[in-house]
């Protein structure tokens, strides 16, 4: 018998995703999803859980077919990382960075509470850089 991957087996045998987690005895707040991941290579499955959906394909399901699926998982994220990376390295507009806006160090405008600071803003006279017209006292 030829090992498959979850994904055929759960089509062929015309599985939903929630009802293959079901019939592996897949529990926790969202089975699909779980499967879902398993499928992908997202994440491994424990071993108890390997070995439940190994019994529950009757075979067809080799436990060694999961770390393919992973690697494979792994091997394209890697590949997507890094053309990303080489495409943003290239001036590419595919990741934009966002722009950020620094707030000086509160300790720069003693006086000023934590608003002023983030905004920029002091109304604290004992700063020399801010002279009373900007900072609305008079």
């Amino acid at each position: 018998m030829q090992a498959v991957t979850p994904r055929s087996w759960r089509k062929a045998q015309g599985l939903s995703l929630g009802a293959a987690a079901a019939l592996c005895g897949v529990s926790g707040k969202n089975p699909a999803r779980t499967w879902q991941r398993w499928e992908t290579g997202e994440r491994e499955p424990s071993i108890k859980a390997v070995a439940a959906v190994e019994k529950a394909s009757r075979g067809e399901i080799k436990a060694g077919t999961w770390n393919v699926i992973r690697q494979s998982f792994l091997s394209e994220q890697k590949t997507s990382s890094l053309d990303s990376t080489t495409a943003h390295d290239a001036g590419s507009s595919q990741r934009p960075t966002p722009d950020i806006e620094l707030s000086p160090p509160a300790d720069q405008y003693p006086g000023a509470d934590a608003r002023e600071v983030s905004r920029g803003v002091s109304s604290s006279s004992e700063h020399p850089s801010i002279a009373p017209e900007q900072s609305g006292a008079e």
